[in-house]
């Protein structure tokens, strides 16, 4: 029995998806076994379970696999160039080969890896204000999330309830 196929309101990522499943249904009913092709090869010469369309065993086909290195499939952004990835420093969806890299100002070798967490700058609320606990400057500092709190209007967690918040805070 064929599932493969769309079915009404499917996305095509669905029918590929069960177009796979069947495809790897039907290697399982039958699969392939003997030696490994690769020259080197420890299995060369025994009976082991050989790839879909691929006839090498699972330890040469996962040598050669380009894992781990998702980034380094999507073409550059700006001029189509192969191997394109992120400049890790900031967080913008714009994937760019070396050479354009360099052209905005950054080596790619000089931050690779980012050592330190950098602070995140927030999001300007709507209103372009932000919140201040009433309670300010009248003899005690605020602290914790400032918020409305009903009726008694927008205060920080230390002032609608010190207690609770010292002893969360282990005070």
């Amino acid at each position: 029995m064929s599932i493969a196929g769309p079915i009404q309101g499917d996305l095509p990522g669905q029918v590929a998806l069960r177009e796979w499943v069947e495809r790897r249904a039907e290697y399982y009913l039958n699969p392939p076994y003997g030696p490994c092709t690769t020259e080197g090869c420890p299995n060369a010469s025994g009976r082991v379970l050989l790839g879909q369309d691929d006839p090498r065993c699972a330890d040469c086909r996962s040598k050669s696999a380009k894992r781990h290195q998702a980034e380094m499939f999507y073409p550059c952004d700006i001029c189509g160039a192969e191997q394109a990835f992120r400049d890790p420093a900031h967080r913008r969806d714009e994937y760019l080969c070396v050479d354009c890299h360099k052209a905005n100002g950054y080596e790619p070798t000089e931050r690779g890896m980012l050592s330190k967490t950098q602070r995140r700058v927030g999001v300007t609320h709507s209103m372009g204000r932000k919140p201040v606990c009433i309670a300010a400057g009248h003899g005690t500092d605020c602290k914790g999330e400032i918020k409305q709190r009903g009726k008694r209007g927008e205060l920080c967690n230390f002032h609608n309830d010190p207690r609770k918040y010292l002893k969360n805070k282990g005070s």
